[in-house]
């Protein structure tokens, strides 16, 4: 009897042993299936605005975040929230971009006067605002922010790119050297010589770039207007294929670009 007992004991340990290995299993992939049923959830703010009564505004803004269906827990979309939207939801945002362009006007920056058939002046400004979520797992989050903006009088617009690159687990946005190392000035001119056309530069130093992305196809490293070129040259944008990019990425910029 004392046998069978120690038999039963065993066969009954073994069967919940294994019960608690399916049902962590199930929750591994139910984890999973959470991850890869992410949703893009988006907003945008089309409108038009008149400051001190001569100045309009128009706002184009999109925002994105990841968002997941049945309240599962979002710690991806609290990430974006904190560190790309400043703590603050859809609505809060907007209303900073808004308050951000147009906090230091005045009146006076856009005094009153009349057209030749007597009709009040009206100066126009414009401001767009985009922010993209390009990639995401469950270990990164990728999100393309550009704008475009035009002050009234000026002779053209300006336009700007970057890139916020979130690591989860570290719940931290990546600086460009935690990403890839110093590529050589030398070896950064050819490039932009041979891709963008070119050879004057405006500052001595061309690293470091304004913003980094990581593809599967290389490094992308991109410059801003006027940062080491003119106005007339655009946005720099160049690849630095895989081959020359693995000797300068670091191991998390790899890990990255095989993610993608």
């Amino acid at each position: 009897m004392r046998k069978i007992a120690i038999i039963c004991f065993i066969l009954l340990t073994v069967l919940l042993l294994t019960a608690l290995l399916m049902a962590g299993c199930n929750s591994i992939s139910n984890t999973r299936s959470a991850a890869s049923a992410a949703e893009i959830i988006q907003k945008d703010y089309n409108y038009e605005k008149l400051f001190f009564g001569t100045h309009k505004i128009e706002f184009e803004i999109h925002l994105e975040t990841i968002g997941y269906p049945n309240n599962i827990i979002n710690p991806a979309g609290k990430l974006i929230e904190d560190l790309v939207y400043q703590s603050k939801d859809f609505d809060g945002y907007a209303a900073y971009l808004e308050k951000r362009f147009t906090e230091h006007d005045s009146a006076s920056d856009f005094e009153p006067f009349l057209n030749d058939d007597g009709t009040q002046y009206v100066y126009h400004s414009s401001l767009t605002e985009n922010y993209t979520v390009e990639f995401q797992n469950e270990d990164y989050i990728i999100i393309n922010y550009n704008t475009w903006y035009y002050r009234s009088g000026a002779a053209h617009g300006n336009y700007q790119v970057q890139y916020y690159i979130i690591d989860i687990a570290e719940r931290k946005l990546l600086y460009i050297n935690e990403l890839i190392n110093q590529v050589p000035d030398s070896v950064l001119a050819g490039i932009i010589t041979e891709e963008c056309g070119i050879e004057n530069f405006q500052r001595d130093n061309i690293w470091p770039p304004d913003t980094i992305s990581v593809r599967k196809e290389g490094a992308e490293l991109l410059w801003n207007v006027y940062s080491i070129a003119p106005y007339s040259a655009g946005l720099v944008s160049i690849i630095i294929p895989n081959v020359a990019a693995n000797q300068y990425l670091t191991d998390k910029g790899k890990a990255i670009r095989a993610a993608r």
